[in-house]
């Protein structure tokens, strides 16, 4: 049985043009004689660089986000969606990337993983954090988060995968333009770990009030390829 994976991008004030974001792609396995390589590729979803990056490290939380793309020296500064922390002693560099991820299979969930080592990002010994993507108990736009190393700069790549979604199901990606009623409930938890550490308590209001009937009355958008 396949599940339907609804998905949009969120568009705010809080957030980058929503159009310079790749549409998030599945690929068909290389390897189509295997049938343990042909299950696999209908439960994995590839999401894409928008831009190039390059993040160059400074004194305590003071990075700089630099693109080839953007002659701002400090894209962080006109840029909502670039910022860094520090949790547990550790440096923290957040991604905003405005993918929301809903489903009506309350069951269906992703390990969101670091990108494979094919890709052209430079990372070094900095790490992209991994988790889990519960994205059918409550939905939230996905932030991709980075342990900063002791390199002096990372750089990511327009066009190679930021991060990999692996579900527990097969998964069907239907592009919804979202009702009101879903867009208001991804704004109660949207960037909450800007205000607070404990979300746990949230995410559980969250899954409380996931409005799962919404999602069969979102118009489908069509791609024309």
């Amino acid at each position: 049985m396949t599940s339907k994976l609804y998905w949009f991008l969120l568009q705010s004030q809080d957030t980058a043009p929503s159009n310079i974001y790749p549409y998030p792609r599945m690929e068909k396995t290389t390897v189509p004689m295997c049938p343990q390589t042909v299950k696999v590729q209908n439960r994995i979803v590839y999401l894409d660089m928008a831009y190039n990056l390059d993040v160059i490290s400074g004194k305590g939380n003071d990075y700089i986000f630099q693109s080839r793309e953007i002659t701002e020296p400090n894209i962080s500064k006109v840029n909502p969606v670039l910022h860094a922390m520090q949790h547990d002693g550790d440096d923290i560099v957040h991604i905003h990337c405005p993918y929301v991820f809903l489903s009506d299979n309350k069951d269906l969930e992703a390990n969101m993983l670091a990108p494979d080592v094919t890709t052209k990002h430079a990372l070094g010994n900095s790490k992209v954090i991994e988790g889990l993507l519960p994205v059918g108990r409550y939905g939230r736009s996905l932030d991709v988060a980075i342990r900063f190393g002791e390199m002096e700069k990372l750089q990511l790549v327009k066009g190679d995968h930021i991060a990999k979604l692996v579900f527990n199901d097969d998964v069907e990606l239907i592009h919804i333009d979202p009702t009101d009623k879903i867009l208001d409930y991804i704004k109660t938890s949207f960037q909450v770990t800007l205000y607070t550490k404990g979300v746990r308590d949230i995410f559980k209001r969250a899954a409380a009030i996931y409005p799962y009937k919404e999602l069969e009355k979102c118009e489908k958008i069509i791609h024309n390829r």
